[in-house]
């Protein structure tokens, strides 16, 4: 059976007062397949937006697909990389643990629409409903200010110290909404500080022993 899911996309980037619909990406899963297609809404193709979105997508009408890949590599950048993929498949198996069932596989479909539209990297947002709420939108949880850096670092080393599902689901409701669209193996969050402005706190993890920082650095000054 295949099952199709229409995310429309959004652009909310500097000189754009409001977010302004891009167009749609399609995912179409079946059995052990999935393809994904992105057509421009005509719109967007006439207000004068020249430059590409992605090496495969060109600026014309008509449905257009990844070259020799599963995704376009500018959905791909919206998505969480190892830790918060490790966060949000934590979170999937805690929410079927009571009820007996097995853990669920999650697709590409799920780390793009499962991240905080909040901190999402980037200046995409996604919706799956053009009259809904951009996803995820988590009306309990909101990113945690900078007070609460030693809370979450103490969250992030229980989380990955432990393994029961019982222990970690409270360090889960934690990290979900700080953590989710972040990349990397190391844990790390989103903060907020005094003017509202969003950092990334990076922490100490018990698989990485050797020190990045005077890597990181010279790197960051490099793409200033």
């Amino acid at each position: 059976m295949s099952i199709k899911t229409e995310i429309y996309v959004y652009a909310h980037w500097k000189g754009l007062p409001e977010p302004k619909i891009i167009g749609v990406l399609s995912a179409q899963q079946a059995t052990g397949k999935k393809a994904f297609s992105f057509e421009y809404d005509n719109n967007w193709i006439k207000s004068g937006q020249k430059f590409l979105l992605d090496p495969d997508i060109q600026l014309y009408g008509g449905p257009q697909y990844p070259n020799q890949k599963e995704n376009f590599g500018i959905f791909l950048d919206s998505m969480p990389d190892t830790w918060g993929r490790t966060l949000m498949k934590r979170r999937a198996a805690q929410e079927v643990k009571e009820k007996g069932e097995k853990a669920p596989t999650l697709y590409d479909i799920d780390f793009l629409l499962g991240v905080y539209d909040e901190s999402r990297m980037g200046a995409l947002r996604f919706k799956t409903d053009q009259n809904g709420e951009f996803l995820d939108k988590n009306k309990t949880a909101s990113t945690p200010p900078w007070s609460s850096i030693r809370e979450l670092q103490n969250a992030a080393a229980n989380f990955e110290n432990e393994d029961d599902n019982d222990a970690v689901k409270k360090w889960l409701s934690v990290l979900m909404t700080a953590g989710s669209s972040l990349g990397g193996a190391r844990p790390k969050v989103n903060i907020l500080d005094n003017d509202k402005s969003l950092w990334i706190a990076k922490f100490p993890s018990k698989n990485r022993h050797h020190r990045q920082r005077s890597l990181g650095v010279p790197c960051l000054s490099t793409s200033n």
